[in-house]
């Protein structure tokens, strides 16, 4: 038996990691001479397996800056699921409330407070975990609560049933001892699923339109909660948030009177759908400081697949893992941290589903030998992975470097011609961005 929230119920499997700064490949152009450019390999992860052979299930949810994951595990033998913190190697159930043994942990923070949900008798309520120990968070009124996200300075968001008469339920936030009811767009119902470090909250909310009832995202700020529109359709619901206030999540697009789930990123006014990797379907789940958002979204065959996206690039991450890893797929990304780490969940080549966690290798660029134009000038074929961002630099003397663009690989190589004439010497330097 997996209990869910309410929240969960419109939850679907989420959801380019933020790239290395490298010092760049140095490249030395003679006139009319041709020296070799220096061979790397391309954005890459290392895959850590967040579950146990005798786990038949384990599934990510949040993580902190330094790659600590929280989520849900089916331990063995067990109906009910129990949360899991990992960090440095090491699992740790978190316990519970007390009665059932279930609980998700959703979110944690740099200081390693987790919070999620529990069940204490009967009832299901939010906690927080700390020094060890699982702490019900109450509710506005009546007997449920959930917690889905913490920042940094330890304001929890999640839900609440607003009273034992009414069957509302409410996002809230529990700050400083306080919690307060976020309210709603409309109708009986809303969630807070994440929030940023200046405590602007997203979510998603019941909206009443002609006597339809239909969920729209939401951002709240200020004491007051901002309907993020929808991709033309009914639905959207908001998943995360960066510092800098961008939002992701998912919506209802229509198409030639056909609607789809795709993702979206919300930036000044503005919500943009993000494409698929082949199929109809896809879905934002993080954001990190630098914009690169993670999620899934369904193939050719319309199978789901994690995602990692960034300027305009969405890769498939199973492409991006070790062969001899022994995962087939990885189903959802979850969660992604500012150095670039990614967790989700996915199927292993014994079928098993697992929480996994990702983090880059070392990615560079190569730059090919140059070719003299006609005109004399140097072209240069940069070559790396695609979606990897990049400025390409040049100088006559390794001192004072000028940029002649910045560009992301949409192939795995691109020409670049440099308009100025070459002189004596030239040096390019290709510099990985973020």
């Amino acid at each position: 038996m997996k209990c869910q929230s309410r929240f969960r119920r419109f939850f679907r499997p989420e959801g380019l990691p933020e790239l290395s700064r490298l010092a760049g490949v140095l490249l030395c152009l003679l006139l009319l001479a041709t020296i070799p450019s220096l061979n790397a390999l391309g954005q890459s992860y290392g895959l850590t397996d967040l579950g146990l052979d005798s786990w038949s299930y384990s599934e990510a949810h949040g993580m902190n800056r330094y790659g600590v994951v929280v989520g849900e595990y089916e331990p063995t033998n067990s109906i009910y699921v129990a949360a899991f913190m990992y960090s440095n190697g090491i699992m740790t159930d978190l316990g519970h409330l007390g009665g059932s043994p279930y609980a998700v942990a959703y979110g944690v923070n740099e200081t390693n407070l987790a919070v999620g949900e529990s069940n204490q008798g009967i009832d299901t309520y939010g906690f927080i975990y700390t020094n060890g120990a699982m702490l019900n968070l109450g509710t506005i009124g009546g007997t449920y609560s959930s917690a889905h996200a913490i920042n940094r300075s330890g304001q929890i968001v999640g839900e609440s049933s607003v009273s034992l008469a009414s069957g509302a339920v409410d996002g809230v936030l529990y700050s400083g001892g306080a919690k307060v009811d976020l309210g709603v767009l409309g109708g009986d119902y809303s969630s807070g699923t994440a929030i940023n470090s200046q405590g602007l909250i997203v979510g998603e909310s019941d909206v009443v339109s002609q006597g339809v009832t239909n969920v729209h995202a939401f951002l709240y700020s200020s004491g007051a909660m901002r309907d993020l529109g929808t991709l033309g359709g009914g639905y959207s619901s908001a998943k995360g948030i960066n510092d800098s206030g961008v939002v992701v999540g998912e919506a209802e697009q229509v198409i030639g009177g056909v609607s789809y789930l795709r993702g979206f990123v919300y930036s000044n006014g503005v919500m943009n759908s993000l494409p698929t990797l082949g199929g109809s379907t896809s879905s934002a789940s993080a954001i990190n400081s630098a914009g690169v958002i993670v999620g899934y979204a369904t193939d050719t065959n319309e199978v789901a697949n994690a995602f990692v996206y960034s300027g305009s690039t969405m890769v498939n991450l199973t492409a991006l893992i070790p062969p001899s890893s022994g995962w087939t797929n990885l189903a959802s990304a979850d969660a992604i941290n500012d150095a670039g780490q990614i967790a989700g969940s996915g199927y292993r080549a014994d079928g098993q589903y697992h929480a996994y966690l990702l983090t880059p290798t070392q990615a560079s660029i190569t730059l090919s030998s140059p070719l003299v134009l006609a005109g004399g000038q140097f072209q240069v074929t940069v070559q790396g992975s695609i979606g990897q961002r990049f400025a390409l630099l040049a100088s006559s003397n390794l001192v004072n470097w000028a940029s002649l663009l910045t560009n992301t690989l949409t192939s795995t190589s691109t020409n670049i011609t440099d308009p100025s004439r070459v002189g004596a010497q030239r040096f390019y330097r290709a510099q990985l961005l973020p």
